[in-house]
C-alpha cells in the first residue's frame, strides 16, 4: 500500500496514476474496506476516464453489494472503452473477460428479460476463454433460469385464463409440476 501511495506522490503520468489507483483500490477491497476501494477507483477514473479497469472494479463492488443495476451501468461503461495499446500498464484480456462475466452475472441477478443480455455477455466471455468450466456451468444455470422463467410465465397465463373462466379448482394442478427454485 505504501509503495503505491509513494508512487502516486511522485508520478505525473495520468495513465500510470490511474492504474496505481486501481491497484490501491484492489488492496483496500482485499481488506474489505469497500469505501476506500470505491474512492480509489473513482480517483482512477478522474485520472484516466478511458481506462476500462476502474469501471470493472466498480462493477464488481456493486455486484458484491447486490446493486445489480448500478453494476450494469459501470460494466457497460467498461466494455464501451477501447483498450489503449500505447499504455505501459494494461490488462486488456483480464478486464474485458471480467467485464463480460460480471455483466452476465449482474443481468442474471436482475432476471426476467435481462436473462437474454446475461446470455449475450456470457457468450462473449466464453469466446475469450472457450474451455473455462466455470463458464460452461454458468451456461447450464442460465438455461435452467430461462426454463423456469418461461414455465412460470406460461403457467401464469393459464392461471389468468382459468380465473377468468371461474375454473379456479384446476389451478393447483398447474402449480405442482413447476420446478422449485
Amino acid at each position: 500500500k505504501q509503495l503505491f501511495e509513494e508512487y502516486l506522490r511522485l508520478s505525473g503520468w495520468a495513465e500510470e496514476r490511474s492504474q496505481a489507483w486501481v491497484y490501491l483500490g484492489m488492496i483496500y477491497q482485499a481488506y474489505s474496506d469497500t469505501a476506500k476501494a470505491r474512492g480509489c477507483y473513482m480517483r482512477a477514473l478522474a485520472e484516466n476516464p478511458d481506462d476500462p479497469n476502474p469501471y470493472v472494479e466498480l462493477g464488481e463492488l456493486e455486484i458484491n453489494d447486490r446493486l445489480y443495476q448500478k453494476a450494469v451501468t459501470w460494466l457497460e461503461m467498461a466494455v464501451s472503452k477501447k483498450i489503449d495499446h500505447t499504455a505501459m500498464v494494461q490488462r486488456p484480456m483480464d478486464s474485458t473477460y471480467r467485464a463480460y462475466k460480471l455483466l452476465s452475472q449482474a443481468y442474471v441477478n436482475i432476471g426476467g428479460k435481462s436473462l437474454q443480455k446475461a446470455r449475450k455477455w456470457l457468450t462473449e466471455a466464453q469466446k475469450l476463454r472457450p474451455f473455462d468450466p466455470e463458464l460452461a456451468d454458468a451456461h447450464k444455470v442460465l438455461d435452467e433460469l430461462v426454463e423456469v422463467r418461461d414455465s412460470t410465465k406460461a403457467v401464469d397465463r393459464l392461471i389468468k385464463k382459468l380465473s377468468e373462466a371461474k375454473e379456479t379448482d384446476k389451478i393447483p394442478a398447474l402449480c405442482d409440476p413447476l420446478p422449485e427454485s
